[in-house]
This record gives structure tokens, C-alpha cells and sequence, in this order.
């Protein structure tokens, strides 16, 4: 049974509604209606927005890191500064996939490739603020936003000015940042595809460790049944000069 609202998120995803019906229904007991409104009218988090809140509440530290790079590219004033932030992310967004994982099978839920791609997705993604915020107090009921294009891996700052006047640095920069996204998009498809490629070849080792081991064993009967074959007609070459060699008279 849980206390408050805040709890209801730390639970495993089946059990949301009925503990959020039964949380309202006390707090309307004890007087509170208006509460009593606002926790009914929770929403049931999805799947992946469910694992990101698990994900926050067990891994915050990890969290908070990904979160500080969503606008730390967009500041950078080097090319260096923009892989560097760029890199960080990617580490930790892989750090994180690997633990959805993980957290899904606690759950329940099975951690399909699919919904592991969009908590991939949704984690480069970012979000606005608000976002932000809801996923670190691990409250979020649906994926993060997906900004544009430029600012949705953080590596263009997202404001309401206008442009600054354009020169060469700033034009090659921009170059870079969008280079870096396109490759960190490209890099997540690339590590799933190598995770596939990595069970299926361990699959394949195994097999091929269970034949070797099938071989190894029927030489070794084919040797033994090759030695009593040897075994076997010295035996019988040695019975007829045996009886050669008795006085056959009684």
C-alpha cells in the first residue's frame, strides 16, 4: 500500500491503477476531495515511460549526468567540447539501455528490442525542461518530447532569439554538432545490431562447443572398438598355432 502519490510511480507497472484507485479513495476518506481528484486523474505511465521513471529512481546519479548534457553541447564553444559531450552522452545513454533491460524483466514486461530502442530514442531525445524535471523525480507518464532535429540530441541550443551573425567558426561548428547527431543516432542502431550479432555468435560457440565434444567422444569409442578389432584377430591368429603345436593322439 502506498502513502502518496509520488510512490505510485515506483511500482511495478500492473500495479499502478489499482493502487492509485485505492490511494484516492483513502485520501477521500480522510477528507481531502480535491486531492482525492488529482491522484484519481494520474495516468498510467507507458511501458518505456514507466522503465525511464524506474531508471531515474535507481540509477539517479546516471540520470542526472545524461540530463546536465542536454544542453551542454548546445554552450560548447569547440569542436572538441562538442565530441566530448557528445561521447559522455553516449555512454551513459548505453549505460542506461543496458539496465532497462534489466529493470523491464523485474517488471514483467518483456524488454523487446523495440521498447529498448524507443528508451534509447527517448533518452537522446531529451525533452524540453519540464521533461527534464519529471524524469528526474521519476514521474513521467509518457516518452520524452522529441524537439527538432538540431536541438533533439542537445547539440544546438533551443532559444527564441535569432541567429547570431554567421561567420566561418560558427558555421563549421554547426557542421560538427550536426555530425555528431546524425552519428550518435547511428551509433545506437550500430550497438543494437552488435548485441544481436554478439548472442547469436555466442549461441553458435556453444553448439559448436557441444559438436566438438560429440566428436571428441565418438573417436574415442571408434579408437577403443579399433583396439579390441587389433586385439581381437591377434587372438585368432594365435589360436590355430596353438593347436598346431598339441600332440593330437589321446
Amino acid at each position: 500500500m502506498v502513502d502518496n502519490a509520488d510512490d505510485l510511480f515506483g511500482l511495478p507497472l500492473a500495479e499502478f491503477t489499482s493502487s492509485r484507485n485505492d490511494l484516492a479513495a483513502r485520501v477521500a476518506a480522510s477528507g481531502d476531495k480535491a486531492e482525492a481528484r488529482a491522484i484519481k486523474s494520474l495516468r498510467k505511465p507507458s511501458v518505456v515511460a514507466w522503465t525511464l521513471n524506474q531508471l531515474s529512481r535507481r540509477h539517479k546519479e546516471t540520470v542526472q549526468l545524461l540530463v546536465d548534457t542536454y544542453g551542454g553541447v548546445g554552450t560548447a564553444g569547440s569542436a572538441e567540447d562538442v565530441r566530448s559531450v557528445a561521447e559522455t552522452r553516449r555512454r551513459l545513454v548505453t549505460e542506461l539501455v543496458d539496465a532497462a533491460g534489466n529493470l523491464l524483466a523485474e517488471g514483467g514486461s518483456a524488454s523487446s528490442q523495440t521498447t529498448l530502442q524507443k528508451v534509447s530514442q527517448t533518452l537522446y531525445a531529451g525533452g524540453d525542461e519540464q521533461d527534464h524535471e519529471l524524469l528526474l523525480q521519476g514521474r513521467l507518464v509518457s516518452e520524452l518530447g522529441s524537439p527538432s532535429l538540431d536541438s533533439a540530441f542537445g547539440l544546438l541550443p533551443s532559444t527564441d532569439e535569432g541567429p547570431a551573425a554567421p561567420n566561418e567558426i560558427d558555421k563549421d561548428l554547426e557542421m560538427l554538432r550536426r555530425e555528431a547527431a546524425a552519428a550518435e543516432h547511428s551509433a545506437v542502431q550500430l550497438e543494437e545490431a552488435a548485441r544481436r550479432s554478439e548472442a547469436e555468435a555466442d549461441r553458435a560457440r556453444a553448439e559448436l562447443a557441444g559438436a566438438d565434444e560429440r566428436a571428441s567422444r565418438a573417436r574415442r569409442e571408434a579408437d577403443a572398438a579399433r583396439n579390441m578389432a587389433d586385439e581381437a584377430g591377434i587372438k585368432l591368429e594365435e589360436a590355430p598355432n596353438a593347436t598346431h603345436g598339441r600332440d593330437p593322439s589321446p
